[in-house]
C-alpha cells in the first residue's frame, strides 16, 4: 500500500507487536514490508527525472524556485524569461516589402491558432497589402479593423504587435495610414528642408519621404510654380496642371478641380493667392471661386463681378480666404482674372489654390 491517498505512509507490519505476539522474523514477513516500501518510493518523483507524476501535483502554495529557461512549447516559463519576451517576441522581420517573415520565434509555433499573439520589428516599409509569415506556417494578411493593411503602415524599426484571428494578423500596433508618398522633384527657386533646388511631390509611388502625422479628414492643396497667360478682362480656368502637392488624392488635375468624394460632405477652408505680372499700366489681377461651374456670389478677391469693368485698380497681388459647404459630388474650381490699360495678356506668376475640410 505504501502512502495512503492523503500523503501519509504507512507500514505494513509492526515489528515490535509482532514479537510480543510470538511471531519470529520471518521472509515472507519482510518480504511483504520490503514491498510496501518499495510501493511508495515508487510513488515519489525521483531529483534526476527517472519517473513522472502520473496526477496532477498540488504546490499548496509553495513554489518551484531557481527553474531553468523554458526551450520548448511543453515545458513552463519563469516569470524573468516571460517578461524578456521569450516566446512571444521573434525580432527583426526578414522577407520582402509585401511579405514579411518571422522566422527566428523561438520556440517555434506548430501552426497558427486563433489568439496567438506575436512580437517583431520591421526592417522594410510596406508598399502595399502586405503578409507576414511566423515560423514557415503560411502567409497570411496583416489587417487592422478587418481590413488589409494599407501602403506604409510597416514602417522600419517599429516594433508591432500581431494577433491571430483564424484567417489573418490583426496588428494591435500598426502605424496609422497616410494619404500619400512624397517624392522630391528639381524646382530651381524653391528651397525646403535643407535642399537647395529640391521641391516636394505627392504622387502615387512608394520612394521618398512619408507624411506621418496627416489629421484624419480629407485636405488638398496645389501650387503652380510657373506662369499662366492670363487674358484681359474675363476670368480664366487656373491651370493646376503643375500642382506639387495633393493630399488625399481627390484632386482631378485633368478638369482643374478639387473633387468632393463620397462621405466627406462638411465645411471646408478654400484659400487662393495670385501674384501677377508687375510690367504694364494700372494692372489688377483678380480671383474668384466657381462651385460645380457657378461663380461663387462673393467669393471674389479684390471685390469685381468682371475684371473688364469699371472698379479700384489693386495691384498686382490678390489673395482671399472662403469657407464652402460642400456635399458628395460637388466640385470646386478657381478662375483668375487681371485688366490693364493695355488690354494685354499678362502672366499670373504664382498661383496657389489651397483647400482643406474643417
Amino acid at each position: 500500500m505504501g502512502w495512503n491517498g492523503l500523503g501519509v505512509y504507512l507500514r505494513s507490519r509492526n515489528w515490535v507487536n509482532d514479537a510480543n505476539a510470538g511471531l519470529n522474523i520471518e521472509a515472507n514477513l519482510m518480504d511483504q514490508e520490503a514491498d510496501n516500501i518499495a510501493s511508495g518510493i515508487n510513488n515519489c518523483i525521483t531529483k534526476d527525472g527517472q519517473n513522472s507524476p502520473s496526477q496532477d501535483l498540488p504546490m499548496a502554495g509553495q513554489k518551484h524556485t531557481n527553474v531553468g529557461n523554458a526551450s520548448a512549447r511543453d515545458q513552463y516559463l519563469p516569470v524573468g524569461q516571460r517578461q524578456d519576451g521569450y516566446a512571444c517576441y521573434g525580432g527583426d522581420s526578414a522577407g520582402d516589402a509585401d511579405n514579411l517573415t518571422v522566422p527566428d520565434l523561438l520556440p517555434a509555433i506548430p501552426a497558427y491558432v486563433e489568439g496567438m499573439m506575436i512580437g517583431f520589428k520591421a526592417t522594410t516599409k510596406n508598399n502595399d497589402d502586405a503578409t507576414l509569415e511566423v515560423n514557415a506556417r503560411g502567409q497570411r494578411f496583416m489587417q487592422t479593423g478587418g481590413e488589409n493593411i494599407k501602403a506604409g503602415q510597416i514602417i522600419v524599426g517599429q516594433i508591432y504587435i500581431a494577433m491571430y484571428d483564424g484567417a489573418n494578423w490583426q496588428m494591435m500596433s500598426a502605424t496609422p495610414p497616410v494619404s500619400n508618398f512624397v517624392d522630391l522633384l528639381d524646382t530651381p527657386a524653391e528651397y525646403v528642408d535643407g535642399d537647395q533646388g529640391k521641391y516636394v511631390r505627392v504622387n502615387d509611388t512608394f520612394d521618398g519621404l512619408e507624411f506621418t502625422d496627416i489629421p484624419p479628414r480629407v485636405a488638398g492643396h496645389m501650387q503652380r510654380v510657373t506662369a499662366q497667360s492670363i487674358p484681359h478682362g474675363s476670368w480664366t480656368e487656373a491651370d493646376l496642371v503643375d500642382s506639387i502637392i495633393d493630399v488625399g488624392s481627390i484632386v482631378d488635375l485633368a478638369g482643374n478641380r478639387f473633387l468632393i468624394g463620397a462621405g466627406q460632405d462638411g465645411l471646408y477652408q478654400c484659400g487662393i493667392t495670385v501674384e501677377g505680372q508687375s510690367g504694364g499700366t494700372n494692372v489688377a489681377f483678380f480671383a474668384a471661386l466657381y462651385l460645380n461651374g457657378t461663380l461663387v456670389p462673393g467669393a471674389k478677391c479684390n471685390g469685381v463681378e468682371n475684371p473688364g469693368g469699371a472698379g479700384d485698380l489693386t495691384g498686382p497681388t490678390a489673395t482671399m480666404q472662403w469657407i464652402l459647404e460642400l456635399v458628395d459630388t460637388d466640385y470646386v474650381e478657381m478662375f483668375i482674372g487681371q485688366r490693364n490699360d493695355a488690354s494685354s495678356n499678362l502672366d499670373a506668376e504664382v498661383i496657389n489654390f489651397q483647400i482643406h475640410k474643417v
